[in-house]
């Protein structure tokens, strides 16, 4: 934990000793204003540019690399067992609506899903463990699920745990609002889950939704399950080098030109 706390902080000292460097080149850009100057800035260019790229954040989706669940899928109107094995990670999306249509390989095959047949809500249809093979940032997730109240389908309640410690802890959770409509209705909506931590193994535990009349029996349709990361934060290895090239290189190539501003090789 005190490492990830290291790593984090680390990059944020790098975006932020970026930014005042980029402040001082600026400022010696509108003093550097001769011809003897002329290599001094497009080497503070040079330097300035090199740190963008350093600094720059962008949010990439990180694929897991495997994952387990602790139920079997059921069957009804079309089989939604997990045919591969990896239809949750894969990126093949049930793109209609309709639940039971074919978008192209077979009836309802992109959708792996679960049945309840407990009464009353907080019960858990499954917990799918996802493994990443290392340690790392992960900034949100995003899964697809399908509600369908004629055929008491819901989108599931999900809670989210790493494992830390061999203890899987309770990192966040999603509430479902369920209104009522009208039941020959069928959607598929995309949920996004706010995560922030690092972890190596994490648990999607899906929950039977509270605001749902009380049936014999509840189901549970999911396409897909991503995970997004920070760029910056996605390799412990690489933000905590990443500041020292970075201060090495910005050293460097300011030595040279200052060398090669007073004349010297």
């Amino acid at each position: 934990m005190l490492h990830h706390i290291f790593v984090f902080f680390n990059a944020k000292v790098e975006i932020f000793f970026s930014c005042i460097v980029f402040s001082w080149f600026d400022s010696c850009l509108k003093n550097a204003c001769t011809q003897k100057d002329l290599f001094m800035k497009k080497t503070i260019l040079a330097i300035a540019t090199i740190l963008s790229f350093g600094a720059s954040a962008e949010i990439v989706e990180t694929v897991p690399v495997s994952y387990v669940f602790d139920m079997p899928t059921d069957s009804g109107a079309a089989d939604y067992a997990d045919h591969t094995g990896e239809q949750l990670i894969d990126g093949l999306i049930h793109t209609d609506d309709e639940w039971l249509s074919d978008v192209g390989r077979g009836y309802a095959y992109d959708i792996v899903g679960w049945g309840e047949w407990a009464a009353g809500a907080d019960v858990t249809f499954v917990n799918i463990d996802f493994s990443f093979g290392d340690a790392r940032y992960l900034d949100s997730l995003s899964y697809g699920a399908f509600t369908d109240q004629g055929a008491a389908i819901y989108a599931p309640d999900v809670n989210v745990y790493a494992l830390e410690n061999g203890v899987w802890e309770l990192k966040n959770t999603l509430t479902v609002q369920h209104q009522l409509r009208d039941e020959t209705i069928s959607t598929r909506d995309l949920f996004t889950i706010d995560l922030g931590f690092y972890a190596e193994q994490v648990r999607f535990e899906a929950v039977r939704t509270q605001d749902v009349p009380y049936r014999e029996h509840y189901w549970t349709f999911i396409d897909e399950i991503d995970f997004f990361t920070n760029s910056n934060l996605s390799s412990a290895v690489s933000v905590n080098t990443g500041f020292g090239a970075t201060g090495l290189l910005m050293a460097g190539l300011l030595g040279f030109s200052m060398r090669k501003r007073n004349g010297r090789k």
